[in-house]
């Protein structure tokens, strides 16, 4: 009895010590496009910072496009949105363009 006692007030305690280190972690998600065009970008959504929307670009990039090079980055605003474009060349020569709608993620900060 004492064991299941000491047990159970140790994951009260791991409990208590993840809820106040705030370990609320949610992973961006993906929606909108294949990324090829303004018209379909990928939408990152749910980024909590600045830091985890530009993470969350490169695992995409790298799921997507794992052996290619990027060559080039550009920010652009269009209306009220706001897109990063990378520009990749491919492990077989191709050049392409991914646009990514940061709008959601820009300009926050990490708490």
């Amino acid at each position: 009895m004492h064991r299941f006692a000491s047990l159970f007030c140790a994951w009260i305690l791991l409990l208590a010590v993840g809820c106040a280190s705030g370990s609320s972690y949610s992973k961006p998600t993906y929606v909108g496009g294949n990324g090829l065009s303004f018209n379909s970008p990928v939408i990152i959504l749910g980024a909590k910072s600045l830091e985890q929307g530009v993470a969350a670009e490169k695992q995409w990039l790298a799921d997507h496009f794992p052996d290619a090079t990027k060559t080039g980055q550009e920010f652009i605003t269009v209306g009220d949105r706001r897109f990063d474009i990378f520009d990749l060349t491919t492990a077989d020569g191709r050049i392409v363009h991914v646009y990514f709608d940061v709008t959601d993620f820009l300009g926050k900060v990490q708490n």
